[in-house]
C-alpha cells in the first residue's frame, strides 16, 4: 500500500477548519473555529515535511506563488497543543 493510498483512508478531525479555496491556484485562507487561539499552520508535502509553519488565532491567508508551492498534493496541519488535523491541499 502506498502512503498516498493510507493518508487518504486516514481522518484526522478533532479540529474542523476550512480551507478555501481547495484545489487552490495562488493563495488559500485558512479559517480556524473561532474558540482557537494561538494555533500552530503547518504546510507539509506529501512526504510530509514542513514546508512553512506559523501560528494564528483565526484566519491565516497564505500566499502559494510568494512560497514557490509547484502543483501537487500537499497537507495543511493544524495543532492547538491538545488537538490536531490534517486535511489535503490540492494546488493546482
Amino acid at each position: 500500500m502506498h502512503i498516498n493510498q493510507i493518508l487518504d483512508q486516514v481522518t484526522f478531525n478533532d479540529i474542523n477548519f476550512e480551507i478555501i479555496p481547495n484545489p487552490a491556484k495562488s493563495y488559500i485562507t485558512i479559517t480556524l473555529p473561532s474558540e482557537l487561539s494561538n494555533s500552530e499552520i503547518g504546510l507539509l508535502d506529501i512526504r510530509g515535511k514542513t514546508i512553512r509553519s506559523m501560528r494564528t488565532e483565526s484566519k491565516e491567508s497564505i500566499d502559494l506563488m510568494l512560497l514557490g508551492i509547484s502543483k501537487g498534493v500537499y497537507f495543511i496541519q493544524v495543532n492547538d497543543g491538545e488537538k490536531s488535523s490534517i486535511k489535503k491541499l490540492i494546488v493546482e
